[in-house]
């Protein structure tokens, strides 16, 4: 066989590991988020909001219904001074997980229970799209995100 051909199959050879290891990255990677999505679900429905906080990126910026800014240091403020009442989550659906690189994007729905004043609780759905980064720590921290509630919902205040 001539050295060009064995080159040639050496390369396949390494492609063919190269784009099965980027696969394995891509399962892995939305394994780890889709982990930290249900951790911070948890640690919201005990009001652990510090370790909640531990999903959000020290340069976050989303977008809450309407002209509602969230960033970090609001989610910060929120750990150092929760409200007393509590909303639930109930239900995470994590409809797409797209991995590229170093960047992810995730589209998922979250639904809550909203305390009312008359005693009952109101469900509220949520569809979120987030941009995911890998930070030098290794782990995957939501840096973006947009928040829409679907057509015909009620809007609800923030927290």
């Amino acid at each position: 066989m001539k050295i060009t051909t064995l080159a040639g199959l050496a390369l396949l050879g390494l492609m063919h590991f190269a784009c099965a290891g980027a696969a394995d990255d891509t399962a892995m990677v939305t394994k780890q988020i889709r982990t930290a999505l249900t951790q911070w679900s948890q640690a919201a429905n005990r009001q652990d909001w510090k370790t909640a906080l531990q999903l959000w990126a020290p340069d976050l910026v989303g977008w809450v219904r309407a002209d509602n800014i969230d960033t970090y240091a609001q989610q910060a403020e929120f750990v150092a001074h929760p409200p007393p009442s509590h909303t639930g989550y109930t239900l995470l659906k994590i409809n797409e997980v797209i991995v590229e690189g170093s960047l992810a994007v995730v589209r998922d729905t979250w639904t809550r229970k909203i305390p009312q004043a008359d005693g009952h609780e109101e469900l509220f759905r949520v569809r979120r799209c987030e941009i995911w980064r890998r930070q030098p720590d290794k782990q995957w921290k939501i840096i973006r995100y947009v928040e829409s509630p679907p057509a015909n919902t009620p809007a609800i205040p923030t927290r």
